[in-house]
């Protein structure tokens, strides 16, 4: 008896989900096409928080620096006390790309009390990127496993711009 209950009520949950929420598995929007009325292509900068990413981050480094971004875009690598050679594989991806001046490394202080490691260190590249005296428009937030498809950053900031992202419609960073 209690079998079925179950089993009756898992069947409805998924006649649900897949007749009264519209296919939401399907991910319908996408990001493929750069949205209409860009009017400008503010500073941004990637903050990457990289803890013993050795094996990954080179090709994360080298996959942002070949965005076709308008905007001055700028990379700040938080080295999170890593005990491989993450900082210097940033630091060579850069380089063989001529772009070693749009990225800065981090070394990692040490975590305090009440911090977890991957947002102490996101803290700490957003402290750099907005102490400068013209901080970016734009923090990009990411891992330093990704790999961005080219493009990737136009569509983001032209989605920012469309109104697409109410909060960020007007143009404003959230800093």
């Amino acid at each position: 008896m209690t079998n079925d209950l179950i089993a009756s009520m898992v069947l409805a949950i998924w006649l649900y989900l897949l007749a009264g929420r519209g296919g939401f598995w399907l991910a319908r929007q996408r990001d493929d096409a750069i949205p209409a009325g860009v009017r400008s292509w503010p500073a941004m900068t990637a903050i990457i928080p990289a803890r013993d990413e050795a094996e990954c981050v080179g090709e994360t480094i080298s996959s942002l620096l070949r965005q076709n971004y308008p905007g001055e875009f700028a990379i700040i690598l938080v080295d999170d006390q890593s005990r491989d050679a993450t900082a210097q594989v940033a630091r060579d991806a850069a380089a063989a790309l001529g772009a070693a001046d749009r990225l800065t490394v981090v070394s990692g202080r040490a975590l305090p009390g009440g911090w977890t490691g991957k947002l102490w260190a996101q803290h700490q590249g957003v402290e750099v990127a907005t102490a400068v005296p013209h901080p970016p428009t734009y923090l990009l937030l990411t891992d330093a496993d990704i790999v961005y498809a080219p493009g990737a950053l136009s569509r983001l900031m032209a989605r920012a711009q469309s109104g697409h992202c109410p909060d960020l419609a007007d143009g404003e960073a959230p800093l």
